[in-house]
């Protein structure tokens, strides 16, 4: 590798440095902004993040937040939630 080769593949290497930072920041705000979400509804956070990933409602969530469910005859359900404060 000569020093042109190498100065490339070292600014090619600081633009994708500088890209994935900037990501980073930019996914920080975005966890920052829905943590202020669930604190101005009143969800604990820690709760919350605690089931971050989860696709499906568990039985174990079900236990946790919901108060009841709901099947009416036109086919809508109604999920009625657990007071979470």
């Amino acid at each position: 590798m000569n020093q042109n080769q190498f100065m490339e593949a070292k600014k090619q290497l600081e633009e994708e440095r500088e890209r994935l930072q900037k990501r980073v920041q930019e996914l920080d705000e975005l966890i920052n902004d829905e943590k202020e979400i669930l604190m101005k509804k009143n969800i604990p956070v820690e709760q919350m993040l605690k089931y971050l990933g989860y696709e499906k409602l568990t039985r174990e969530m079900l236990e946790e937040y919901v108060q009841g469910i709901y099947v009416y005859d036109d086919g809508r359900v109604e999920v009625e939630w657990k007071s979470l404060t």
